[in-house]
């Protein structure tokens, strides 16, 4: 079971999960306050794939490595503070079967 099926199946329950597993079990999701500081009240970023969007389009613009570097407080107006990369490693041989490139291909 999962952290998303859990707190889905759990009244009044709190978790952390990706947005992939909260938005395919319908979670409420927080919206989170950003860009707050001392004389700025910040604004409301909502999770969502274009506040994820608006993070990653500035990655360049502060020499962010996306493979080491930690992907929190990205800047930007409306970016999802907190993002995460996944990696899949793969043997470079084609030893697949061909169930295997068709899953591969799709993903």
């Amino acid at each position: 079971m999962t952290l998303a099926s859990v707190v889905h199946n759990l009244p009044y329950s709190i978790g952390y999960c990706d947005y992939n597993a909260a938005t395919s079990k319908k979670l409420s999701m927080a919206s989170l306050i950003v860009g707050q500081n001392k004389g700025n009240k910040g604004f409301l970023v909502r999770p969502s794939l274009i506040s994820a969007y608006a993070a990653l389009a500035n990655i360049n613009d502060k020499n962010i490595d996306i493979a080491s570097d930690p992907l929190i407080n990205l800047p930007g107006y409306n970016s999802w503070p907190i993002l995460m990369a996944t990696y899949i490693v793969l043997p470079n041989k084609e030893t697949r079967d061909n169930g295997q490139k068709v899953m591969l291909k799709s993903y």
